[in-house]
């Protein structure tokens, strides 16, 4: 009987190697940050939704308003030209100074006179006391654009009259009234500022007592 041989071993069966599940694929921040950042400069820069505009913004207006100064007029920009200060139109109480202030539409700025309504109340700094008698003070349109510093007193008025009646340029008016009354400083300077000629401040009164005497101020 032939002898017989063990089998060989049956080698070990080779494990396959443990391979961890992947993790999903999940994307560095730094793109995501980096595309917001983009879109935030994109936007900045007028991409994307345009933002909605904004208004004009509006223009200041300061001045006095004097024969001597006046205090406790009302001062406005006569927006509808009408020759009084209406509900909604840029309007200011002059104080002790005659000073006033007031923002005018940016698109309006130069366009329309300056009103000043002058109660009987109102107080005149050079003489302390009420003016007694109820008036009307213009300045006419400066025709400039931007904040401006506008003047108003009887001389000023003369010349915002002249203007509308002759049909002619403010220029022209202010040197018309000039020449009539002998001045050597426009009739629209501001007479109560430092230094200023006393021949405007002078004039201004005869002509305010003049026109109240005929009820053209009125």
């Amino acid at each position: 009987m032939p002898a017989r041989h063990p089998a060989p071993p049956t080698a070990c069966p080779t494990a396959a190697p443990h391979h961890p599940a992947a993790p999903p694929f999940m994307p560095s921040p730094l793109p995501l940050a980096v595309l917001c950042l983009a879109a935030t400069l994109l936007q900045a820069c007028g991409g994307g939704d345009s933002p909605a505009a904004l208004p004009p913004v509006p223009v200041a207006f300061t001045g006095v308003v004097a024969d001597g100064p006046l205090q406790g007029a009302t001062a406005c920009y006569d927006l509808n030209d009408n020759g009084a200060c209406d509900s909604g139109e840029p309007t200011a109480t002059t104080d002790a100074d005659g000073r006033y202030a007031f923002d005018v539409p940016a698109a309006a700025a130069g366009q329309h006179a300056v009103l000043a309504q002058v109660p009987a109340t109102a107080i005149d700094k050079d003489t302390g006391q009420a003016v007694g008698a109820a008036f009307v003070l213009q300045s006419p349109p400066s025709g400039a654009s931007g904040a401006q510093a506008v003047f108003v007193s009887p001389l000023s008025t003369v010349v915002a009259h002249q203007a509308a009646e002759a049909g002619i340029p403010v220029a022209e008016a202010a040197a018309r009234v000039q020449a009539q009354l002998g001045l050597a400083t426009s009739p629209l300077a501001d007479f109560t500022a430092a230094g200023a000629a006393p021949e405007l401040a002078l004039a201004a009164r005869a002509v305010c007592r003049v026109m109240l005497d005929t009820g053209k101020l009125a």
